[in-house]
């Protein structure tokens, strides 16, 4: 998998030519087996097809070709055995330069064995739909929020858990139309 994060266009609050990027996650959910991911980037647009890393002049074809990635082909990863979860913030000045025009990441996902998993790839900014009793991991940064929608009739009743694995979170809630 691959995608671009940000805009090298100035943002809302943003100098000229300054990029706006948001930080973001990357969530793998197995439904079986046990998938690690692991996250390139970001990559140059000119090495996406060779797979370079722009810090190592090395190329990673194990990675690319959807074989397992060598040590120095990621610059993120997770391998728990419960689900998977990135969080990346993006570095400016990693991403555009006068020879690279994007900040694009390529993601991995490996398994030892036979897997099914479902992968999520969304801007800590992005407000996320939740789905009936169906977990949400997530990791937030220190005195930021996150945002779920939940669709339920007028008749329904809703439960909520909130479980930390760290922290202290809070949890708020708002009913009626967005």
């Amino acid at each position: 998998y691959s995608f671009a994060v940000g805009d090298a266009a100035a943002g809302e609050g943003a100098a000229p030519g300054e990029p706006v990027l948001s930080p973001f996650t990357i969530s793998v959910r197995p439904s079986s087996g046990d998938p690690d991911v692991y996250v390139l980037g970001p990559v140059p647009s000119s090495a996406l097809d060779s797979g370079l890393r722009p810090d190592r002049n090395k190329t990673c074809d194990g990675f690319v070709a959807g074989g397992q990635p060598e040590a120095d082909c990621y610059t993120h990863r997770s391998t728990g055995s419960a689900g998977e979860l990135v969080s990346i913030t993006p570095d400016a000045s990693e991403c555009w330069s006068a020879s690279n025009s994007s900040c694009v990441y390529i993601i991995g996902v490996y398994s030892f064995s036979p897997t099914q998993y479902t992968i999520t790839a969304s801007s800590d900014e992005a407000t996320e739909l939740l789905f009936p009793n169906t977990a949400s991991l997530n990791i937030l940064r220190g005195e930021t929020h996150k945002k779920y929608r939940f669709r339920v009739s007028a008749d329904e009743r809703l439960h909520v858990l909130l479980t930390p694995f760290a922290g202290n979170p809070d949890l708020f809630a708002r009913f009626g139309r967005p």
